[in-house]
C-alpha cells in the first residue's frame, strides 16, 4: 500500500490481513479541538480519504476513547463515516468471517466446524448464502428467516438432516465466539 501520509502502519495486525495504521505528528493533528484552522484540519483529513480512495471505498473514524469499544459496520455506506467515541471500527461480513474461519483454540473462532460443513454438500451451500446474504442482518428472527431461505434452498428439508446439524453448531458457534462480528448477535433478541 503506498499512501501519501506520514504514518506508522500496525505491521502485528498484517498477519491477519488487516491494513492498519496511525497518522504520525509529521502528518499534523486531525484533531479539530487543537489550535489548527478547522479547514486546514479538514483538508488533512480529505487528503487522506482521497489517498484511501484506490485501496478502499470506506473510510469509519471516530473521536479515540483510549478504551476497547470497537464499532461494527455494515457494508451498506461508501466515503468518510464519522462515528462517536471508540477506538476501532471492523466491518461485519469480513471480520464476521475471519472469525468464523479462525480455529477455535486460541479462539474466538469456528473453524473446526466450518471445515465440517464443507464436508457436506448441502452445509457448505446454506453456509455460503447465510455468510452472503444473511451475517449482517441486526436482529436474530432476521438472521434466522434468511437462514431458513439459505437452508431450504440447499435442500435441507428437516431439522434431522445432518446438514442442519452441522450448520446449527456453527451458527451457535458464531452466537458464541463471534458475537462481536455479527449484528444479529448482539440486537436486543439476540445471543
Amino acid at each position: 500500500m503506498s499512501l501519501d501520509v506520514p504514518r506508522e502502519d500496525a505491521s502485528d495486525l498484517a498477519a491477519l490481513g488487516v491494513v492498519a495504521f496511525t497518522t504520525t505528528r509529521e502528518a499534523g493533528t486531525f484533531g479539530m479541538a487543537g489550535r489548527d484552522p478547522v479547514a486546514d484540519v479538514m483538508g488533512r483529513w480529505w487528503s487522506l480519504v482521497e489517498s484511501l480512495g484506490a485501496y478502499a471505498p470506506r473510510l469509519a473514524t471516530s473521536r479515540q476513547v483510549h478504551g476497547n469499544r470497537v464499532l461494527v459496520h455494515r457494508l451498506t455506506w461508501e466515503g468518510w463515516l464519522r462515528a462517536d467515541a471508540a477506538d476501532g471500527h471492523v466491518e461485519a461480513v469480513e471480520a464476521g468471517l475471519d472469525c468464523l474461519d479462525a480455529p477455535p483454540k486460541p479462539g474466538p473462532g469456528c473453524g473446526d466446524l466450518v471445515q465440517t460443513c464443507k464436508t457436506e454438500p448441502s452445509c457448505i451451500v446454506a453456509y455460503t448464502c447465510a455468510t452472503t446474504y444473511c451475517l449482517t442482518q441486526p436482529t436474530l428472527s432476521e438472521f434466522v428467516s434468511c437462514g431458513i431461505v439459505c437452508a431450504t434452498d440447499a435442500g435441507i428439508a428437516s431439522l434431522t438432516d445432518p446438514a442442519a446439524q452441522t450448520t446449527y453448531a456453527v451458527f451457535r458457534c458464531a452466537v458464541a465466539s463471534c458475537k462481536a462480528f455479527c449484528p444479529f448477535a448482539q440486537s436486543s433478541d439476540g445471543g
